[in-house]
C-alpha cells in the first residue's frame, strides 16, 4: 500500500513541491529580468523588452514539444533534463552576466521550465484517482499561484 497524505500519494505532493519552487524561481526572475538586462548586462530598454517577451513566449510555447519528448523518454529522465537546464541557466545568469551568455542561459531556463510544465501536470494526473482528480488539479493550481506570489514577493525587495 502506497503512503498517502489527504488521499494523495507522496508523488503528488512531491510534484506540487517541484512546481511551487519552479514557479517561484521563474516569476522571481521574470519580475527583475528587464531591469537586469538593462542595468547589469547592458542591453537597451527596447532590446531588454524584446528579450523578456521572447523568454516568456518560449516558456509557454515550448511545452508543446517538450511534452511529446517527455512522453517518449519518461517523466524521470525529463525532470533530470529539466533541472539540469534550470540549474545551468539560473547559475549562469547569476555568475556570467555577459550579453551573448545571458541569451544562452535564458534559453536553457525556458527549455528546462518547458519540460517541468507537462511532466508535473502529467504526474498530478497519474498520481491522483479519478474521484480525486478535480481536487488534485485545484491543489496543483493553488500551488502554482502560491509559487508565483512567493517568487514575486521575495524578488521585489531583493531588486531594490
Amino acid at each position: 500500500m502506497k503512503k498517502t497524505l489527504f488521499g494523495f500519494e507522496m508523488t503528488f505532493w512531491t510534484a506540487n513541491g517541484v512546481e511551487l519552487f519552479e514557479r517561484a524561481a521563474y516569476y522571481g526572475t521574470f519580475i527583475a529580468l528587464v531591469i537586469f538586462l538593462t542595468n547589469v548586462v547592458g542591453y537597451t530598454d527596447i532590446e531588454s523588452g524584446w528579450i523578456g517577451g521572447l523568454f516568456s513566449a518560449l516558456i509557454y510555447f515550448l511545452p508543446l514539444f517538450t511534452g511529446a519528448i517527455a512522453d517518449k523518454i519518461g517523466f524521470r529522465s525529463s525532470l533530470i533534463i529539466a533541472f539540469s537546464l534550470l540549474s545551468f541557466g539560473y547559475f549562469g545568469l547569476g555568475f556570467f552576466p555577459m550579453r551573448i551568455a545571458v541569451l544562452i542561459f535564458l534559453v536553457a531556463i525556458a527549455l528546462g521550465g518547458s519540460f517541468v510544465k507537462p511532466v508535473i501536470t502529467g504526474t498530478v494526473a497519474k498520481s491522483s484517482s479519478e474521484d480525486l482528480r478535480a481536487k488534485a488539479y485545484s491543489l496543483f493550481y493553488m500551488t502554482v499561484n502560491i509559487g508565483s506570489f512567493t517568487g514575486k514577493s521575495i524578488a521585489k525587495p531583493l531588486r531594490t
